[in-house]
């Protein structure tokens, strides 16, 4: 206790660490005083994953029951806390004063809001210690600690993805591991490991990141230090940094998620991935058409732009030598990438450095984490699997984190610690000489800041107008007060809207999301659709139904359990589908103003309408006069249609009949080629099948592509688009 205390005291009387903070937080004032002044009434985001997370925070808080389960989304079955984006540190410790001591639910988004943007000043302390522990001058540490963390990428999260969008997380990691090395402890690993389950609670990229820091960290010292080869001891701080963090969140899964059919393939790993472009240039950066030929720039998912700044891009070759030419590997750059080889060699011999040439700083932790970072830049690629894509299948947990470019953000905060220690270390030139170079790299440090920094306050401030004390507002509960919340057990948007499962995307139009969120949060009242994460693949099949051609009796209505009507939203669009119209059309009306109309319908009149589907289909087939064509009828005289029954291809897997289709899903298969009979020219053509094994990952990503030829084969047009976009009905696990 006597060393944690001397610690603190040193922390504490250290002039550097308060001069961070208050210069940090000035800087903080002149870009986002305005956001400062009144954080509870700024939203970073008033759509998609921004309004989503403010959404699922206040839910949470306001009206679950529980403090792991969410019910906002996906009624009945509600989602866990962790697929929600909500922050259950935030969530439930606010949930804890509103429920024990007194209502603060209120101040939720003032809450988030202030903890992202405050988050760059812990981080600018951090990268401060960070620096002192190498011994670099104080007011030099200061300046540079604060020009990383406002240059850093995750600032710009702030406008979306704020579990993610603490610029904190990462040099808290490095600080510790860096305090851990110095003087090893399993006080220090456990405090580590607490961090990091802690942060892995607002988002597993967190817990990502952690391990692997640690995990190359390790790595490198049971290789190079025989210190680290104490088995009893690298397994207990192992276990406690790394294994202990996501134990816990296991065991807390165990205990309380009872959904085991989530996605195992989310889509995006080889599109989300990050870029030398995303590394190296600013964005947008200049294109010189000279240089094209001899320099291909390829594009780079805004999910990998980490733009380490000017500074770093050029001493990164003075760094890593001929080792610095591996992230401009391409086919199509290999000019540009033997360059940089040569350029990188004749460094390293000019510079004289030792025959190892694994070492890149004579520190050695600054080694390591430039090595740390050198490593993340491959992942963030998505190496190898961008050149061999079938790899995935094989990256065991890996492929969870289909945001692959993410990991670049460790590259980012690594190279620009490792060269500002190295360049206040320069022994090349006079003493003179080196302080103007600091100064000079800190000008250009915070110019690139400055870009990095000055438009994201406008990003971020944004209103919801239903939420604050506005004409909106008034309107919106003007429509509420004209219906009896308690009849009513759950909001049905249409257009509806499900993204999150990853094996089934409906899109939401005309706003259905936005005024069916703020309805929700104005009610309690929770939602069938979703917007979530890896929701579960059968619910979501059950929610989907509500809003598909009714077939049979809906699963999720017996699911419901309750009597009450379901609360329809409408929102004023003409994207809404027929079998939502026919949904619509079956519900009483209730009130409407310019942008949705609400009605309501009970559950026994939704179980009904598969019933009415078939009366009416029968009531064809006896009013119509009708054509046969094997075993199909037609209002037509003249057969145009064409049917294809494949019970030539015998299969106990069978929708009907004694066969079906069957292929390999990771090859192109061609269900039919030839001509449709009798067609009349520019009509339009209906293509139908049933699709099986739909409640199963990866299936309903299929991809179904119609191509069109002339008389002589060739090909004048084609159109493709996915399985899960294209569903008009389901019967259990067929579409």
């Amino acid at each position: 206790m006597t060393k944690i205390k001397k610690y603190f005291l040193k922390i504490f009387y250290d002039k550097g660490i308060w001069l961070t903070l208050l210069l940090s937080i000035f800087v903080l004032i002149v870009f986002f005083g305005e956001i400062l002044k009144n954080p509870n009434q700024v939203y970073f985001s008033n759509s998609g994953d921004g309004l989503q997370s403010y959404y699922t925070t206040i839910y949470h808080i306001k009206y679950d029951s529980t403090y792991s389960h969410f019910q906002g989304m996906n009624y009945p079955y509600g989602e866990h806390i962790l697929f929600t984006n909500c922050q259950p540190v935030i969530s439930n410790t606010l949930k804890f004063i509103s429920q024990n001591i007194i209502d603060v639910s209120d101040y939720a988004i003032g809450v988030i809001n202030l903890m992202m943007l405050f988050s760059i000043v812990i981080a600018a302390i951090f990268l401060y210690l960070i620096l002192r522990e190498f011994n670099l001058n104080w007011i030099y540490s200061i300046f540079v600690a604060i020009g990383i963390s406002y240059l850093s990428p995750l600032v710009n999260r702030f406008p979306g993805h704020y579990s993610l969008s603490y610029v904190s997380t990462i040099p808290i990691i490095l600080y510790l591991l860096i305090k851990f090395y110095k003087n090893p402890s399993w006080i220090i690993s456990l405090i580590t490991g607490l961090f990091i389950l802690i942060m892995t609670t607002f988002h597993m990229y967190n817990f990502a990141f952690a391990a692997f820091i640690l995990g190359i960290f390790w790595i490198i010292q049971l290789i190079s230090d025989k210190n680290y080869r104490k088995w009893k001891f690298s397994l207990i701080n192992i276990f406690l940094q790394i294994i202990l963090p996501i134990l816990i969140i296991n065991i807390w899964l165990l205990i309380t998620d009872t959904v085991s059919d989530r996605t195992s393939y989310p889509w995006g790993f080889v599109a989300y991935k990050s870029s030398w472009v995303g590394i190296f240039l600013p964005q947008p950066f200049i294109k010189l058409s000279f240089l094209e030929s001899f320099l291909y720039t390829p594009s780079s998912s805004w999910e990998g732009l980490s733009y380490i700044g000017h500074v770093s891009t050029f001493y990164y070759i003075f760094i890593f030598t001929f080792w610095s030419c591996i992230p401009f590997f391409s086919p199509k750059n290999i000019v540009f990438f033997l360059s940089i080889l040569i350029i990188g060699f004749v460094i390293y011999f000019l510079t004289k450095r030792k025959k190892n040439f694994l070492i890149l700083s004579q520190n050695k932790f600054i080694n390591i984490i430039l090595w740390i970072g050198f490593i993340s830049l491959p992942l963030s690629f998505a190496w190898p699997f961008s050149y061999f894509p079938e790899l995935i299948y094989f990256a065991g947990p890996l492929k969870q984190f289909r945001g692959i470019g993410r990991f670049a953000w460790i590259f980012y905060f690594t190279i620009n610690i490792a060269t500002f220690y190295i360049i206040y270390n320069l022994k090349y030139f006079r003493k003179n000489i080196n302080i103007v170079i600091m100064i000079i790299a800190i000008l250009v440090l915070y110019i690139d800041a400055y870009s990095n920094i000055k438009n994201v306050p406008q990003y971020i401030t944004n209103k919801v107008p239903e939420l604050s004390n506005s004409s909106e507002k008034v309107a919106f509960d003007s429509i509420i007060d004209t219906i009896d919340i308690s009849k009513y057990q759950s909001i049905i948007p249409i257009p509806f809207f499900h993204v999150g499962s990853e094996n089934f995307w409906l899109t939401s139009y005309g706003k259905s999301d936005y005024y069916s969120i703020i309805f929700s949060l104005k009610t309690g009242l929770p939602l069938n659709a979703v917007m979530m994460s890896r929701t579960s693949i059968s619910q979501s099949i059950n929610n989907i139904a509500l809003v598909l051609e009714p077939y049979k009796k809906l699963k999720v209505i017996e699911d419901c359990k309750s009597p009450n009507s379901f609360l329809l939203l409408v929102a004023e669009c003409s994207e809404i589908k027929s079998s939502e119209k026919e949904l619509i059309n079956k519900a009483t009306f209730i009130v409407k103003n310019n942008f949705f109309s609400l009605y309501e319908i009970s559950p026994s009149i939704i179980q009904q309408t598969s019933d009415s589907t078939y009366i009416k289909v029968k009531n064809e087939l006896a009013s119509e006069k009708l054509f046969s064509f094997n075993n199909y009828y037609s209002t037509d005289s003249i057969n145009r249609f064409l049917s294809l029954d494949f019970n030539d291809k015998i299969s106990s897997y069978s929708y009907e009949g004694k066969g079906c289709y069957t292929g390999n899903i990771k090859k192109y298969n061609r269900i039919f080629e030839g001509n449709i009979p009798n067609i009349i020219p520019d009509s339009e053509f209906v293509f139908s099948f049933w699709f099986g094994k739909i409640d199963q990952d990866l299936f309903p990503r299929t991809t179904v592509e119609v191509a069109y030829a002339d008389s002589l084969g060739n090909i004048i047009r084609a159109d493709s688009c996915a399985i899960n976009r294209l569903i008009k009905t389901i019967n259990n696990d067929w579409a």
